[in-house]
C-alpha cells in the first residue's frame, strides 16, 4: 500500500520483565508519513496456552517507534489490575462467608437455664406483704458449687432478697420459696425484709457469686395490670421473661416447665 508504512516487531518475553518463558509478544504499527494518527496492535502469544490476545490502540505516527514499549506497558498495567480485582473478588467472597457463618452463630438460641423465677407476688392493696418469690429447675436436680444470689431491681436501686447457699438441691417438682417475713408463708426456705411495690416494674435476677458474676436468669415485670387479691405473675416464656397473672400458688411448682 503505497499510502501506508507498516512496521512489525517481535520480541522473546525475555526481553520484558516479569512475563513467563516461551511467551512472545507481538506488536504491529500501522501509520501514515504525514503524521496522521494510525493504528496499533499489541499482545500476547503464549504457545503453551496456544492462546493470544491483542489491544488497540491509537498513536500519531511520530511517536511510533515508542509504540511498542507502550503497548506493553499498557498490557502489563491491564494484567496487573486483572490480578488485583480477582485476588479482591476472592477475599470479598471468604469475608463473605466468614460473616455468614457469624451471622449463624448469633442466631442461634441461648444456652439452656437450669434455674429460673417461675413466680412473683408483688403487694396488694388488701395484702401489702403477701411478696414472694419462687424459684424452679427446668429439668433435672439443681446443685452449684457457688452461692446463688436472688437480687430485685426497681425504682433505680436493687435490693437483695437471699442467697441460695451453694451445695443446695432444687430438685424436679421442687420449688425454692422465698418470701417477705410478714407474709406468712410458713413454707418459705428463706425470708427477706423488701417491699415490692406493686405499680411499678420489677427486675428479679438470679446472679451467681463467682467472679466474674453471671446472671443465671432475668425475670420482668411490667405490672402494667396491677395483681388483685389472691394473684400473682405466673411465667410463661423462659426469654424474652413473659408472665401474666394468675391465682398465686406460693411453694407450689408449676405443672409444666415454660
Amino acid at each position: 500500500m503505497n499510502s501506508e508504512a507498516r512496521v512489525a516487531l517481535v520480541a522473546r518475553a525475555s526481553s520484558f520483565s516479569g512475563m513467563p518463558a516461551r511467551t512472545l509478544r507481538l506488536v504491529r504499527i500501522s501509520f501514515f508519513p504525514d503524521g496522521a494518527p494510525g493504528r496499533g496492535l499489541c499482545g500476547k502469544i503464549d504457545d503453551k496456552e496456544r492462546s493470544f490476545t491483542f489491544t488497540e490502540n491509537l498513536f500519531h505516527a511520530q511517536s511510533g517507534l515508542f509504540a511498542h514499549g507502550a503497548c506493553c506497558d499498557r498490557y502489563e498495567k491491564e494484567n496487573r489490575v486483572k490480578r488485583i480485582l480477582s485476588a479482591l473478588a476472592a477475599a470479598a467472597s471468604i469475608a463473605g462467608l466468614a460473616l455468614g457463618a457469624a451471622g449463624t452463630a448469633q442466631a442461634a438460641p441461648p444456652p439452656p437455664r437450669p434455674l429460673i423465677v417461675s413466680e412473683i407476688a408483688t403487694g396488694t392493696v388488701n395484702t401489702p406483704l403477701r411478696d414472694f418469690i419462687e424459684i424452679v429447675p427446668t429439668g433435672g436436680p439443681v446443685m452449684f458449687p457457688f452461692d446463688v444470689a436472688v437480687l430485685a431491681t426497681f425504682a433505680g436501686q436493687t435490693h437483695s432478697l437471699g442467697v441460695i447457699p451453694a451445695y443446695v438441691t432444687i430438685a424436679p417438682g421442687m420449688a425454692y420459696t422465698m418470701a417477705h417475713i410478714g407474709s406468712g408463708l410458713a413454707c418459705a426456705q428463706q425470708f427477706f425484709n423488701v417491699n415490692l411495690p406493686a405499680n411499678i416494674p420489677i427486675e428479679v435476677r438470679l446472679v451467681q457469686a463467682t467472679y466474674p458474676p453471671n446472671v443465671m436468669d432475668s425475670a420482668f415485670i411490667s405490672q402494667t395490670f396491677p395483681l388483685f387479691l389472691g394473684q400473682s405473675y405466673h411465667r410463661t416464656w423462659v426469654t424474652p421473661s413473659t408472665f401474666t397473672r394468675a391465682p398465686e400458688t406460693p411453694c407450689v411448682p408449676p405443672a409444666f416447665t415454660p
